[in-house]
């Protein structure tokens, strides 16, 4: 992983403070695929705006560790992206006034599930992850955090349209963009960074339901709010609980859309499957063919 060595993350955290062109000499130094040096400047500025909302830095026990409202461990350049769409864009910036369940579709390593749990009325986050390295860094960083970790569950599965096992391509160093239709970083990323691995999906219909059954048990009144970021598995999953009826167990869902393709995976599918399913639903960038988000609230 980019930070696999302290002269790496001793570099790393120097490069906040220097001039950009500076920064892409010392770059040049840690990194081998040039490729990957723009990601890294990137993840500069990131951490520079992580750094300025309060947020501290630190090397301890050879980890470099995060800190804000949650602590979590940073090991590659993707941790400080996903950090900031989390804490400075708000991407899950959402306010509940109703006792909540948080089902956390796509955990990756566990930044989401407890930028969730620090929210007031999320008395529990139940995190799906189905990649097992990405699931024990997820753990690890729940660990981390022993309060907001006692309202977190992991589960090493992820949600799809059936139950099945099928092998992925997966990379160390962007986790996060690993899914059913293929490995989607960066298409120079040098290869040997990728593997592939086996996973488990269950069938999302069923998922659900359990999940509302354990909620009944506590107290009905307790709603169900769901994160989904699953790199294209996202059409699967609305198509299974549109069909099935059982999208309507969720009040709410936040969602990061991926086009796959013009036919049948666009986020206008997922727009129209939610609406008939009386959901009004609000779609970033639409017109992109990358990625957006889907906020889908129940009428």
């Amino acid at each position: 992983m980019f930070f696999d060595d302290n002269d790496s993350k001793i570099k790393f955290l120097k490069l906040l403070d220097m001039p950009e062109q500076e920064r892409q000499t010392v770059l040049a130094e840690i990194i081998n695929d040039p490729a990957y040096i723009q990601f890294a400047l990137n993840a500069v500025i990131w951490l520079r705006n992580l750094r300025s909302i309060g947020g501290t830095l630190s090397i301890v026990d050879q980890d470099l560790l995060y800190t804000n409202i949650f602590t979590v461990k940073i090991d590659t350049l993707e941790d400080i992206l996903i950090l900031h769409e989390i804490l400075v864009a708000g991407e899950y910036n959402i306010y509940l006034n109703r006792p909540t369940v948080l089902l956390d579709i796509g955990m990756n390593v566990g930044m989401s599930s407890l930028y969730f749990a620090t929210k007031q009325n999320i008395l529990k986050v139940i995190g799906f992850e189905p990649v097992k390295e990405t699931y024990g860094r997820a753990q690890r960083n729940v660990a981390l955090n022993e309060g907001l970790g006692n309202k977190i569950q992991c589960e090493n599965i992820g949600w799809g349209s059936a139950d099945r096992t099928i092998e992925i391509e997966v990379s160390n160093e962007r986790p996060g963009v690993a899914g059913i239709f293929g490995y989607r970083g960066f298409a120079d990323l040098e290869r040997n960074n990728i593997s592939k691995t086996t996973i488990n999906i269950a069938n999302a219909d069923e998922v659900l339901r359990s999940a509302r059954s354990q909620v009944d048990l506590v107290d009905p009144s307790i709603q169900i709010v769901a994160k989904i970021d699953c790199e294209g598995s996202e059409y699967d999953i609305i198509e299974c609980l549109c069909t099935n009826g059982s999208i309507n167990l969720l009040s709410s869902i936040i969602m990061e859309w991926h086009w796959i393709d013009e036919d049948t995976k666009q986020p206008s599918v997922l727009v129209e499957l939610l609406s008939k399913s009386g959901y009004d639903v609000i779609c970033s960038a639409p017109l992109s063919k990358n990625a957006g988000m889907i906020y889908a609230l129940q009428k």
